[in-house]
């Protein structure tokens, strides 16, 4: 079983790979979201992701840092200037960023020594935001040198269920001046878009950077690209040579994920790399939702191989 341990008030578990280099620890009250995840064993463990001094902070309703799953949107939403806001069927409805599953508590199916699985349905306070029935299973499991995360999408109502699921891991780095300059991120994009001044919406598309390139790159931050269909993958290497692999792809559909987004702050020792259904502010778009029909499901599968250095 995994080991279920307190903290900061809340229940955590913790699950390991098999032979112990990896262990992952997830606090299912707070969003399903991981804490924290540590390579290695004893004193030479070291910590791969990042939390916010003010992570733990009593009543704080957006969490920086760890290893949040955004549903059923991604980024932000807008409609008619008024954000978070979207409109379906003639009522405007709100949701903050990144949407509600990384706010609200799931509950534990499943768990062993080297795996949980936790659950999400609806409910009143979804409904308020997000007037569909639906199910979200999310089965983590450790390997020595990979996490895997496989998701379940169901429309447990009678509509069809628009919506665009991704992953935030904040993968810690070095700090600025300290060696974060010398880490590395590499994708193959097709083209990068163009946010408006609000990070609400894309107005455009532009040529893609070239990668691979550093991390504190200027106007790496906030990049949203394209990917080709099929090929949801990235990878960053820290200064002293660990490397993140990140993969996303639908298991019916090699085009559930084509967008990936950077994300940083110079001030804070992070660096995401961010796998995504859809762009912001689809729900208020024509198209661009992935769609489910009543009472069918989708499956997605999403993985971090953790390569040591040399």
């Amino acid at each position: 079983m995994a080991r279920i341990y307190s903290a900061h008030g809340y229940e955590f578990r913790e699950i390991s790979s098999p032979g112990g280099r990896l262990r992952m620890a997830l606090v299912p009250e707070v969003g399903g979201m991981g804490t924290s995840l540590r390579c290695g064993t004893g004193e030479d463990a070291r910590e791969l992701l990042w939390l916010h001094e003010d992570f733990w902070k009593e009543g704080s309703t957006q969490r920086y840092g760890g290893w949040p799953f955004l549903f059923p949107i991604c980024a932000r939403l807008e409609c008619d200037g008024e954000p978070e806001c979207y409109l379906y069927r003639g009522r405007r409805y709100r949701m903050p960023i990144h949407g509600f599953a990384s706010r609200v508590p799931w509950r534990v199916v499943d768990e062993t020594d080297h795996s949980i699985c936790m659950r999400l349905n609806d409910n009143e306070q979804t409904r308020e935001q997000y007037p569909f029935s639906f199910e979200v299973t999310l089965a983590y499991s450790l390997e020595d040198d990979r996490i895997v995360c496989e998701q379940r999408y169901c429309n447990t109502g009678d509509k069809p269920m628009p919506y665009y699921a991704g992953f935030h891991p904040y993968f810690a780095t070095p700090r600025t001046g300290a060696g974060k300059e010398e880490c590395t991120v590499d994708l193959h994009p097709t083209c990068r878009y163009v946010y408006n001044s609000r990070l609400t919406d894309t107005v455009g598309t532009a040529e893609a950077m070239k990668f691979p390139i550093p991390i504190t790159e200027p106007g790496i931050n906030e990049q949203l690209f394209r990917v080709p269909q099929g090929d949801c993958r990235a990878e960053m290497t820290l200064h002293d040579g660990l490397r993140f692999r990140v993969e996303a792809s639908g298991n019916q559909d090699d085009g559930m994920y084509p967008f990936i987004q950077l994300f940083t702050q110079k001030e804070h020792p992070f660096f995401c790399i961010e796998p995504w259904m859809g762009a912001p502010n689809m729900l208020n778009a024509v198209e661009g939702s992935r769609w489910i029909a009543p009472h069918e499901e989708e499956y997605g599968i999403f993985s971090v191989k953790v390569d040591a250095p040399n």
